[in-house]
């Protein structure tokens, strides 16, 4: 595959998605922008259940990028980037009106991040075991 196609199929959902964290976080109020439709979902959700589910799918789409890229142990990778993005982006809304930094949104982030590369190893792990019967 070329280096042009793989990005695009690959690495383009991740850097648009860490697009869209930021700039959810760059608001000062996020409920105020988000869809009528969507907000009552939103809103009945915990903060901390919305954080893992959002590095939950971040943890998916470095996997996959960084697993077709043949970086080794994409898994550990994955959850460095996530985990380390969770925490640039709990900096950067110190700098945005009425949003803190919070080290309880950077352990959500991180929880989130290690339960889809975990879900992943346990799904890989059951592969290899079936392969092997």
């Amino acid at each position: 595959m070329n280096l042009v196609k793989h990005q695009v199929i690959y690495w383009f959902p991740v850097y648009i998605y860490m697009i869209i964290i930021f700039y959810f976080s760059s608001l000062p109020n996020v409920f105020v922008y988000m869809p009528q439709v969507i907000k009552p979902f939103f809103m009945s959700i915990s903060d901390i259940i919305y954080h893992i589910l959002e590095y939950m799918v971040l943890g998916f789409l470095l996997y996959r990028a960084l697993l077709k890229s043949e970086f080794k142990n994409a898994i550990a990778l994955a959850i460095i980037i996530a985990i380390l993005y969770g925490f640039i982006d709990e900096i950067h809304q110190l700098f945005v009106p009425s949003r803190i930094f919070s080290l309880l949104d950077v352990l959500s982030n991180s929880f989130g991040a290690i339960v889809v590369q975990s879900i992943i190893d346990i799904k890989n792990g059951l592969c290899l075991k079936k392969i092997s019967l």
